[in-house]
């Protein structure tokens, strides 16, 4: 028996192929009452309609500002693709996108930080406008994430980007938008 969306309210929770939601704001049930699967990566909510590939967010966010202009994407404000509320989407650059991203640094706890075996230091970098900046080798892991939160604050990213708030307890660096 296929299962039903749930409307709670201001919201639906929609059922997955998985046995798992989504949601989406009730208001758009025209656009939403449909069938909804998990990409093939598992991370992204799409329809087929019409032979055509729907991704859920760009539906939601195309039913009530209309198209996607060019060089803009959907980013999810939470990071959470399944949560399609108008309230977590927003017009973002590849760029702008990109940093709102939640990929931690495999030797580090902090994101933008990696240890240097060849120099035994820690380095700081951050990909932004399409380029690796590099921000130096400090002597410890909390000296280069300093670093990598004061690029973020100089160009005003604290919008967009994603901070650990745990690793970055006591730096005194956090604004209310990375938590």
């Amino acid at each position: 028996m296929k299962r039903q969306p749930v409307c709670t309210g201001l919201a639906t929770m929609l059922p997955l192929n998985d046995g798992t939601h989504a949601i989406a704001d009730t208001r758009h049930w025209r656009t939403i009452n449909r069938t909804w699967t998990l990409s093939g990566d598992r991370a992204y909510v799409r329809a087929t309609i019409s032979g055509t590939t729907v991704y859920l967010h760009r539906a939601v966010w195309e039913a009530e500002h209309g198209p996607v202009p060019d060089g803009y994407e959907i980013d999810h404000v939470n990071r959470n693709p399944r949560d399609n509320r108008l309230h977590n989407l927003r017009l973002a650059t590849r760029s702008q996108n990109s940093l709102n991203s939640s990929k931690p640094s495999r030797r580090s706890r902090f994101r933008g930080v990696c240890f240097c075996k060849q120099t035994g230091r820690w380095t700081a970098a951050i990909r932004y406008g399409g380029k690796k900046q590099n921000l130096g080798r400090f002597d410890t892991q909390e000296e280069a994430h300093a670093a990598w939160l004061g690029f973020v604050g100089e160009h005003d990213l604290g919008d967009w980007i994603h901070v650990n708030p745990e690793a970055a307890t006591g730096l005194g660096l956090l604004r209310s938008a990375y938590s």
